[in-house]
């Protein structure tokens, strides 16, 4: 339902690109210089991210295993503190790791990890920053941080840090803004409780759940295994269309109608159509956010301008975050 890591952390490349020459202007890197990449790998739940990284990130045009990017890429790990019996002293070992990354004066950090421990590591890379010294970019690459993100953003209080994080998120092609102020009406309209903030993630769920129907209804009588539903998945956001089938409970009489005539639907949902191609991605671009500020403190992030298309390996638009 959503993008994969590999799609996602492809836009890491012509980022790091990009940034160089802001970076020979801050005075933190020398013309002709390598740009030094960190990655904070979260051993409980960053192993694929961080893993990933390593396979497509490119400095200066090499892999960062070639031997000349020897002293350009490093792996810091964070410990699992869900895991007493390796990581006896996870706050230590985490405190170790963001030192040594601190002396490896990276240029651009990417955290591995999520919500639950992605602010803790990032205040603490900042803190450890040597004063008067050119910040790190950051880059978060979960959508959930747009807004997880700046309750950390208002208390480190460090407007350098909040300037320099750079996030990427997966958008669906036909992605319309407009359908997010309905949907979240309708969702405070079911659930009055509810109190987190709507994100890219709520909306995938939300899809997924309409998804998962229309793809049991299209399989019909045939066992309810990996193998059929993939078969029904393919008759609800197959790459040759269908019958238009929007998201909410409006169109879902005719949506299970239509998938169990063996028909095919093209359900677009909040995020947009989905529409997966043979290898099973969301056709859709890498969204660039940054953190704005309002009324002089860090607010949820905002697209920057500035997209990625990981089918064409290109840059569209330009970086202009509000108050960068």
């Amino acid at each position: 339902m959503a993008f994969s890591e590999a799609e996602e952390l492809k836009a890491l490349t012509p980022l790091l690109t990009y940034l160089q020459p802001l970076l020979v202007a801050e005075g933190s890197l020398q013309p002709g210089e390598a740009p030094r990449v960190a990655v904070m790998r979260d051993l409980g739940e960053g192993l694929g991210l961080a893993n990933t990284v390593a396979h497509v990130l490119k400095i200066n045009g090499l892999g960062v295993d070639d031997p000349a990017n020897q002293g350009n890429f490093k792996v810091f790990d964070i410990s699992d503190p869900r895991n007493p019996v390796d990581h006896s002293n996870p706050d230590s070992e985490k405190a170790k790791a963001i030192t040594a990354a601190v002396a490896f004066k990276p240029h651009l950090i990417v955290i591995s990890g999520g919500p639950s421990s992605f602010p803790s590591i990032w205040t603490g890379l900042n803190r450890a920053w040597p004063v008067g010294t050119p910040r790190f970019y950051s880059v978060p690459t979960l959508p959930s941080l747009v807004t997880a993100l700046v309750a950390t953003a208002i208390a480190l209080n460090n407007d350098e840090a909040r300037r320099k994080i750079i996030g990427l998120r997966g958008v669906h092609d036909d992605f319309n803004q407009a359908d997010v102020p309905l949907f979240e009406q309708n969702l405070r309209l079911a659930f009055p409780q509810a109190v987190q903030p709507t994100t890219l993630s709520n909306w995938v769920y939300y899809d997924s759940v309409y998804m998962f129907a229309y793809s049991v209804a299209a399989i019909g009588n045939s066992p309810l295994n990996g193998s059929q539903l993939k078969n029904g998945v393919r008759k609800v956001a197959g790459a040759s269309g269908g019958i238009p089938i929007s998201w909410g409970p409006e169109d879902y009489a005719k949506g299970l109608a239509a998938v169990a005539g063996g028909n095919q639907i093209a359900y677009r949902g909040v995020a947009g159509t989905y529409n997966l191609d043979d290898k099973g991605e969301t056709h859709g671009y890498i969204d660039l956010w940054c953190m704005p500020t309002k009324g002089g403190k860090p607010a949820p992030g905002v697209s920057s301008g500035l997209r990625y298309d990981p089918r064409t390996d290109t840059f569209s638009g330009t970086f202009n975050c509000p108050t960068l």
